[in-house]
């Protein structure tokens, strides 16, 4: 079983959807979710992440797409991947925001902030009404993170992800994330899911 099964089996299937509910997730708004990690693989805790955010999306309904940034720039210096038009097409229209990524060297890493920059020289940058939920990972313990260097860090993390219009109105942390117990991670696992599913709970 893996670990997404595990972190997800408290959760009910989901109710067949009717017809009021299919037109009112038409009306809703679009939820884009954003794998920062360079590693896209599915074992990687951010993937995971965002996988349980999508699916307590689609389960709920909701208009939602993800992009995972590490399959969109490959590694070894490749160039950008056949995804990339599709990630920057997907940021150029209006959506909410969910942005999980590995604190590295105290911010994001660089394809993170390479994808942002390549979005804000567009000309369609402006996108009225933009709204991100960040979720960082790291080795720290996320107390000591807040005690020690949370201030200077998290406008660095913003500042790297600016883009005209974009508001951040959620920026959270997991910390100890290469020591944390499997239980640990399956209850983050569940509350991603239930983010998905409405993102104005509070984590």
């Amino acid at each position: 079983m893996s670990l997404l099964e595990t972190g997800l089996r408290k959760i009910s299937p989901p109710a067949k959807p009717t017809r009021r509910s299919v037109m009112r997730h038409q009306e809703q708004e679009r939820l884009l979710i954003v794998n920062g990690h360079p590693d896209p693989r599915p074992g990687r805790f951010c993937a995971a992440l965002c996988a349980a955010y999508l699916t307590g999306a689609l389960a709920a309904g909701r208009n939602a797409d993800a992009v995972a940034l590490g399959a969109v720039f490959p590694p070894n210096g490749q160039d950008s991947s056949a995804e990339l038009p599709r990630a920057l097409g997907l940021m150029l229209r209006p959506a909410r925001l969910t942005v999980i990524f590995p604190l590295w060297l105290e911010k994001p890493p660089e394809i993170v902030t390479r994808f942002f920059q390549l979005v804000e020289r567009s000309d369609e940058a402006r996108v009225k009404g933009r709204q991100a939920h960040i979720l960082v990972t790291m080795s720290l313990p996320a107390f000591a993170h807040r005690s020690l260097v949370r201030e200077q860090e998290d406008g660095c993390i913003q500042h790297a992800m600016s883009l005209p219009d974009l508001e951040t109105n959620a920026l959270n942390f997991v910390g100890s994330v290469d020591t944390i117990s499997r239980a640990q991670r399956e209850e983050w696992l569940y509350r991603l899911h239930r983010l998905g599913q409405n993102d104005r709970l509070e984590m």
